[in-house]
Protein backbone atom coordinates (compact mmCIF):
# COMPACT_ATOMS: atom_id res chain seq x y z
CA UNK A 1 0.00 0.00 0.00
CA UNK A 2 2.88 2.40 0.78
CA UNK A 3 4.37 1.64 -2.62
CA UNK A 4 1.02 2.37 -4.26
CA UNK A 5 0.82 5.76 -2.57
CA UNK A 6 4.35 6.59 -3.73
CA UNK A 7 3.35 5.88 -7.33
CA UNK A 8 0.16 7.90 -6.98
CA UNK A 9 1.97 10.92 -5.55
CA UNK A 10 4.71 11.04 -8.31
CA UNK A 11 -0.84 15.82 -16.14
CA UNK A 12 -2.17 26.43 -32.38
CA UNK A 13 -2.26 29.20 -29.69
CA UNK A 14 0.28 31.09 -27.68
CA UNK A 15 0.86 29.30 -24.35
CA UNK A 16 -0.79 30.82 -21.31
CA UNK A 17 1.13 31.33 -18.08
CA UNK A 18 1.53 27.95 -16.36
CA UNK A 19 3.72 27.67 -13.24
CA UNK A 20 5.99 24.56 -13.29
CA UNK A 21 3.87 22.40 -11.00
CA UNK A 22 1.92 23.40 -7.90
CA UNK A 23 3.13 26.15 -5.62
CA UNK A 24 4.33 25.10 -2.17
CA UNK A 25 1.34 24.95 0.14
CA UNK A 26 0.68 28.46 1.41
CA UNK A 27 2.32 30.18 -1.58
CA UNK A 28 0.50 32.75 -3.66
CA UNK A 29 0.17 32.85 -7.46
CA UNK A 30 1.50 36.02 -9.06
CA UNK A 31 -1.98 36.88 -10.40
CA UNK A 32 -3.69 36.85 -7.00
CA UNK A 33 -6.21 38.48 -6.59
CA UNK A 34 -7.90 36.63 -9.45
CA UNK A 35 -9.78 38.11 -12.34
CA UNK A 36 -12.10 36.38 -14.80
CA UNK A 37 -9.18 35.43 -17.06
CA UNK A 38 -7.60 33.09 -14.51
CA UNK A 39 -8.05 29.30 -14.66
CA UNK A 40 -7.44 27.47 -11.37
CA UNK A 41 -6.80 23.75 -11.83
CA UNK A 42 -7.00 21.26 -8.96
CA UNK A 43 -6.42 17.56 -8.37
CA UNK A 44 -3.68 15.03 -7.71
CA UNK A 45 -0.45 14.29 -9.61
CA UNK A 46 -2.50 13.62 -12.75
CA UNK A 47 -3.89 17.13 -12.40
CA UNK A 48 -0.37 18.51 -12.07
CA UNK A 49 0.67 16.69 -15.25
CA UNK A 50 -2.15 17.63 -17.59
CA UNK A 51 -2.17 21.24 -16.37
CA UNK A 52 1.49 21.55 -17.30
CA UNK A 53 0.47 20.62 -20.86
CA UNK A 54 -2.44 23.08 -20.94
CA UNK A 55 -2.17 25.73 -23.66
CA UNK A 56 -4.81 28.44 -23.78
CA UNK A 57 -4.91 31.75 -25.67
CA UNK A 58 -2.40 34.21 -24.25
CA UNK A 59 -4.96 36.40 -22.51
CA UNK A 60 -5.64 33.63 -19.98
CA UNK A 61 -3.48 32.60 -17.01
CA UNK A 62 -3.48 29.06 -15.60
CA UNK A 63 -2.73 28.48 -11.93
CA UNK A 64 -1.80 24.86 -11.23
CA UNK A 65 -3.14 24.26 -7.72
CA UNK A 66 -3.10 20.46 -8.10
CA UNK A 67 -0.90 18.50 -5.69
CA UNK A 68 0.39 14.94 -5.76
CA UNK A 69 -1.46 12.53 -3.42
CA UNK A 70 -4.46 14.86 -3.04
CA UNK A 71 -7.83 13.14 -2.69
CA UNK A 72 -11.49 13.98 -2.20
CA UNK A 73 -11.87 12.04 1.06
CA UNK A 74 -8.52 10.97 2.55
CA UNK A 75 -6.10 13.26 4.37
CA UNK A 76 -2.55 11.98 3.95
CA UNK A 77 0.24 14.57 4.01
CA UNK A 78 -1.49 17.13 1.78
CA UNK A 79 -4.83 18.95 1.97
CA UNK A 80 -7.98 17.51 0.45
CA UNK A 81 -8.79 18.68 -3.08
CA UNK A 82 -11.75 20.62 -1.72
CA UNK A 83 -9.52 22.35 0.83
CA UNK A 84 -7.11 23.46 -1.88
CA UNK A 85 -9.96 24.76 -4.03
CA UNK A 86 -11.49 26.71 -1.17
CA UNK A 87 -8.17 28.05 0.13
CA UNK A 88 -7.26 29.70 -3.17
CA UNK A 89 -10.75 31.05 -3.80
CA UNK A 90 -10.91 32.47 -0.27
CA UNK A 91 -7.43 33.98 -0.69
CA UNK A 92 -7.66 35.27 -4.26
CA UNK A 93 -11.39 35.59 -5.07
CA UNK A 94 -13.36 33.93 -7.86
CA UNK A 95 -11.33 32.87 -10.93
CA UNK A 96 -12.75 32.69 -14.43
CA UNK A 97 -13.12 28.92 -14.06
CA UNK A 98 -12.13 26.16 -11.65
CA UNK A 99 -11.05 22.80 -13.12
CA UNK A 100 -11.21 19.74 -10.85
CA UNK A 101 -9.64 16.30 -11.38
CA UNK A 102 -9.25 13.49 -8.85
CA UNK A 103 -10.73 10.37 -7.30
CA UNK A 104 -8.33 7.60 -8.30
CA UNK A 105 -6.52 7.52 -4.96
CA UNK A 106 -9.83 7.39 -3.11
CA UNK A 107 -10.89 4.38 -5.20
CA UNK A 108 -7.62 2.49 -4.78
CA UNK A 109 -7.77 2.90 -1.01
CA UNK A 110 -11.23 1.36 -0.90
CA UNK A 111 -13.32 4.46 -0.32
CA UNK A 112 -16.93 3.61 -1.31
CA UNK A 113 -18.04 5.39 -4.45
CA UNK A 114 -20.95 6.89 -2.51
CA UNK A 115 -18.49 8.64 -0.19
CA UNK A 116 -16.52 10.03 -3.12
CA UNK A 117 -19.72 11.26 -4.73
CA UNK A 118 -20.80 12.90 -1.47
CA UNK A 119 -17.48 14.77 -1.23
CA UNK A 120 -17.75 15.88 -4.85
CA UNK A 121 -21.33 17.08 -4.32
CA UNK A 122 -20.30 19.07 -1.24
CA UNK A 123 -17.59 20.84 -3.24
CA UNK A 124 -19.95 21.27 -6.19
CA UNK A 125 -22.54 22.93 -3.96
CA UNK A 126 -19.88 25.25 -2.50
CA UNK A 127 -18.80 26.35 -5.98
CA UNK A 128 -22.39 26.75 -7.16
CA UNK A 129 -23.23 28.96 -4.17
CA UNK A 130 -20.44 31.29 -5.30
CA UNK A 131 -21.36 31.14 -8.97
CA UNK A 132 -17.90 29.93 -10.00
CA UNK A 133 -17.84 28.27 -13.45
CA UNK A 134 -16.52 24.75 -12.98
CA UNK A 135 -15.17 21.97 -15.21
CA UNK A 136 -14.88 18.43 -13.80
CA UNK A 137 -12.59 15.78 -15.25
CA UNK A 138 -13.39 12.08 -14.93
CA UNK A 139 -10.82 9.46 -13.98
CA UNK A 140 -8.59 8.52 -16.92
CA UNK A 141 -8.22 4.91 -18.15
CA UNK A 142 -5.37 2.66 -17.00
CA UNK A 143 -2.98 0.47 -19.02
CA UNK A 144 -4.52 -2.98 -19.49
CA UNK A 145 -1.59 -4.55 -17.56
CA UNK A 146 -1.90 -2.13 -14.64
CA UNK A 147 -2.84 -3.36 -11.15
CA UNK A 148 -5.26 -0.42 -11.04
CA UNK A 149 -7.42 -2.23 -13.60
CA UNK A 150 -9.01 -3.89 -10.57
CA UNK A 151 -10.80 -0.55 -10.11
CA UNK A 152 -11.72 -0.03 -13.75
CA UNK A 153 -15.38 -0.94 -13.32
CA UNK A 154 -15.80 1.51 -10.46
CA UNK A 155 -13.91 4.14 -12.44
CA UNK A 156 -16.41 3.80 -15.26
CA UNK A 157 -19.38 4.00 -12.90
CA UNK A 158 -17.95 7.14 -11.31
CA UNK A 159 -17.29 8.78 -14.67
CA UNK A 160 -20.79 8.01 -15.89
CA UNK A 161 -22.23 9.56 -12.73
CA UNK A 162 -19.95 12.62 -12.93
CA UNK A 163 -20.84 13.34 -16.56
CA UNK A 164 -24.60 12.87 -16.10
CA UNK A 165 -26.16 16.35 -16.38
CA UNK A 166 -27.49 17.66 -13.09
CA UNK A 167 -25.24 15.63 -10.78
CA UNK A 168 -22.61 18.36 -10.38
CA UNK A 169 -22.45 22.11 -10.91
CA UNK A 170 -20.83 23.16 -14.18
CA UNK A 171 -19.77 20.72 -16.88
CA UNK A 172 -17.89 17.42 -16.80
CA UNK A 173 -15.89 15.41 -19.31
CA UNK A 174 -14.67 11.82 -19.51
CA UNK A 175 -11.53 11.78 -21.65
CA UNK A 176 -11.50 7.99 -21.93
CA UNK A 177 -12.51 8.05 -25.64
CA UNK A 178 -9.41 10.05 -26.63
CA UNK A 179 -7.03 8.10 -24.36
CA UNK A 180 -8.25 4.54 -24.81
CA UNK A 181 -6.76 1.71 -26.84
CA UNK A 182 -9.12 0.91 -29.77
CA UNK A 183 -8.10 -2.74 -29.46
CA UNK A 184 -8.91 -2.75 -25.73
CA UNK A 185 -11.67 -0.20 -25.10
CA UNK A 186 -11.71 1.29 -21.63
CA UNK A 187 -7.95 0.89 -21.18
CA UNK A 188 -5.16 3.39 -21.86
CA UNK A 189 -3.61 3.30 -25.32
CA UNK A 190 0.00 2.06 -25.27
CA UNK A 191 0.87 5.32 -27.06
CA UNK A 192 0.16 7.07 -23.75
CA UNK A 193 1.90 4.66 -21.38
CA UNK A 194 4.64 6.12 -19.23
CA UNK A 195 7.38 3.51 -19.64
CA UNK A 196 9.48 2.92 -16.54
CA UNK A 197 12.02 0.25 -17.56
CA UNK A 198 13.86 -1.29 -20.49
CA UNK A 199 11.21 -4.00 -20.81
CA UNK A 200 8.49 -1.53 -21.75
CA UNK A 201 6.62 -1.77 -18.47
CA UNK A 202 4.14 1.06 -17.88
CA UNK A 203 3.98 3.17 -14.75
CA UNK A 204 0.49 1.72 -14.31
CA UNK A 205 -1.25 4.97 -13.56
CA UNK A 206 0.43 8.11 -14.88
CA UNK A 207 0.32 8.86 -18.62
CA UNK A 208 3.36 10.04 -20.55
CA UNK A 209 3.70 13.57 -21.92
CA UNK A 210 1.59 12.72 -24.96
CA UNK A 211 -1.13 11.37 -22.67
CA UNK A 212 -1.14 14.47 -20.52
CA UNK A 213 -1.31 16.59 -23.66
CA UNK A 214 -4.30 14.58 -24.90
CA UNK A 215 -6.03 15.12 -21.54
CA UNK A 216 -5.34 18.85 -21.71
CA UNK A 217 -6.71 19.07 -25.24
CA UNK A 218 -9.77 17.02 -24.24
CA UNK A 219 -10.53 19.41 -21.39
CA UNK A 220 -9.65 22.63 -23.21
CA UNK A 221 -12.96 23.14 -25.10
CA UNK A 222 -14.98 22.95 -21.87
CA UNK A 223 -12.63 25.44 -20.20
CA UNK A 224 -12.91 27.89 -23.08
CA UNK A 225 -16.69 27.51 -23.15
CA UNK A 226 -16.85 28.27 -19.41
CA UNK A 227 -14.54 31.27 -19.78
CA UNK A 228 -16.54 32.81 -22.61
CA UNK A 229 -20.07 31.99 -21.44
CA UNK A 230 -22.30 35.01 -20.89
Amino acid sequence: MIASLAILATACTTPSTVPPGPLPYGGTPEYCPYDDLVVQTNGDSIGVGFTNMMRLPEEYSVFNAAQGAATFTLSFTVPLISERVKEWVDKCGNPGVVVIQGGIIDLTYGVPIESIQAAVIELSDWLEARGIPTVWLGIHPFPRVSPYMAHNGTRQVYNEWLTTPGNVWGTAVDCTPVLQDPANPGTMSPAYWKIVDLFGSPDGLHPNTAGYTAMAECTKPLILDALTAE
